[in-house]
């Protein structure tokens, strides 16, 4: 790679993968909160901040739902398989709306206060950047009958919304933005 770029090299790793830091030039780890390790997410990240290159925090995030801090990644998807890919079929998918398999708590202050709380976090451990999974996941859209409202469990900033809807903030977008959104915004505009 070293011979046709002459950038700064970096890889993304789990968290538990065994990754030989010296071949690059920045560590990146996707690296969510769980309440459950709560005393080991700084500790994983000695080892990469003691080396003294840029660690970067690739993935970070927390679901739009009650308990989203409690589980991080770990928790399974709450989406139907089955509407999910009716929905997706020509013609006849417009007549089929996914569902979540279970109803949850919508909650995006949860959502919020957890993103904030993170990224506060690996600033005081001295991270050089984090990147918060993710923008928007246009498929997941919001409604707001709980059985169809898929952003509950979605880890994005925005609430999207299905094709033909716009949000008010943005009347040009499909999506609205999210508490987490401003919560984020106004951190890093600080």
């Amino acid at each position: 790679m070293r011979e046709v770029f002459g950038g700064p090299v970096t890889y993304v790793s789990l968290p538990a993968e065994r990754v030989d830091w010296d071949t690059f030039d920045i560590i990146g780890i996707n690296h969510y909160w769980m309440e459950p390790h709560k005393g080991r997410y700084l500790q994983r990240l000695e080892p990469l901040l003691a080396t003294g290159k840029p660690v970067v925090i690739t993935e970070l995030g927390f679901r739009t739902c009650t308990g989203a801090d409690q589980t991080g990644p770990a928790s399974t998807a709450n989406i139907d398989p089955v509407t999910f890919a009716l929905h997706k079929l020509p013609l006849t998918g417009r007549l089929i709306q996914p569902r979540v398999k279970t109803t949850g708590e919508r909650d995006e202050d949860l959502q919020a206060r957890s993103l904030l709380r993170q990224v506060e976090l690996l600033d005081s451990a001295g991270v050089d950047g984090a990147f918060v999974y993710t923008f928007t996941a246009p498929l997941w859209t919001h409604a707001n009958d709980p059985r169809h409202d898929l952003d509950t469990d979605s880890y994005s900033l925005v609430k999207p919304y299905p094709r033909g809807r716009h949000g008010t903030t943005y009347p040009d977008m499909a999506w609205e933005p999210k508490k987490s959104f401003t919560a984020v915004a106004d951190y890093y505009a600080r």
